[in-house]
């Protein structure tokens, strides 16, 4: 997994999970990589900085808000302020860490961005107590202009290599024809329809369990509705080794059939038609052709030549 991916997970995971609250009293950085997911309470620079740990990024000697900066600098991070609408979040991108440093009028604060439109924060403490009794002290949120005043983005090597393929967390197969959008909900923007029968991996489950992000679709992100109504959900649990890597990313420029064996020469070996703008996990090729991840048994294969598919290496 990336680094990005990395310290963007900890954050989704520490706002998901209600034992882990907000506290400048027991609020404390991490030594080490396995130090960091013992850590109980923390406010919104210790959120980040031990996301950073965790994703083995240097923090050097960054202890808040106050002094993140030249530290994200020194670790690789590059100021792209310049390149953000701050107030509407245009051009914010997965992983851009916001600052407001602390002026006389309000304290610093520092969030991730999960994507253009959402950040992971931590706000206030509600209730006194270890955790987060009210769910709303580490959350996951609608970005809005704090107003933030810097936009720190990390220059790492966005090549997949199969150690760092975004692992699922479960796998599913679709019932019925289902709309894959652009935000977990249902009033989010349609980016395709995905086809009954399609398998897919999960890699994220939103805040409500509603909705799964489908793997390797992370920038921009793809959600589809994970509930029983409409999925069949296969609850093995891989290890990240077992994982059936992609060698490349492919998105669909049109409808396209879905086939059993990597040719065209028979109807019969059409399983489905996929729609128009999904993206899909190339783990296999066979001349023109390419098995769709962890498609196995049976696989399904796809034409993978430049008329039909934007290829991402």
């Amino acid at each position: 997994m990336s680094k990005i991916e990395t310290y963007v997970n900890y954050a989704i995971s520490v706002a998901n999970d209600n034992s882990k609250g907000y506290s400048q009293q027991r609020r404390r950085i991490a030594q080490t990589q396995e130090e960091v997911d013992e850590i109980k309470d923390g406010d919104c620079s210790t959120i980040v900085l031990n996301g950073l740990v965790k994703a083995d990024i240097d923090i050097g000697n960054a202890t808040y808000t106050g002094n993140m900066a030249s530290a994200l600098l020194s670790a690789g991070f590059q100021d792209v302020t310049s390149t953000v609408n701050l107030r509407t979040g245009t051009g914010l991108l997965r992983g851009d860490i916001v600052i407001r440093p602390k002026t006389n009028k309000r304290n610093g604060h520092v969030a991730v961005m999960i994507d253009s439109e959402r950040l992971v924060q931590a706000q206030y403490d509600y209730d006194g107590q270890v955790g987060d009794s009210s769910g709303k002290e580490i959350r996951i949120q609608k970005y809005y202009d704090s107003p933030f005043t810097y936009v720190f983005r990390l220059n790492e090597d966005t090549t997949q290599h199969a150690s760092s393929v975004d692992p699922h967390l479960f796998s599913i197969t679709l019932k019925q024809n289902m709309n894959v959008r652009s935000e977990p909900n249902s009033s989010s923007k349609i980016i395709t329809v995905a086809p009954k029968g399609l398998g897919l991996g999960i890699a994220e489950i939103s805040a409500n369990g509603k909705w799964g992000r489908i793997q390797n679709q992370v920038s921009p992100a793809q959600w589809i509705c994970i509930t029983d109504k409409y999925v069949t959900r296969y609850e093995t649990m891989p290890k990240i080794s077992d994982v059936d890597p992609h060698l490349f990313s492919v998105t669909l420029k049109m409808d396209m059939n879905v086939r059993s064996t990597p040719n065209s020469s028979s109807k019969n070996n059409i399983m489905y038609v996929a729609k128009s703008g999904i993206g899909l996990g190339i783990a296999e090729v066979s001349g023109n052709w390419g098995r769709i991840q962890n498609q196995v048994n049976p696989p399904a294969w796809l034409c993978i030549t430049p008329k039909y598919v934007s290829r991402s290496e």
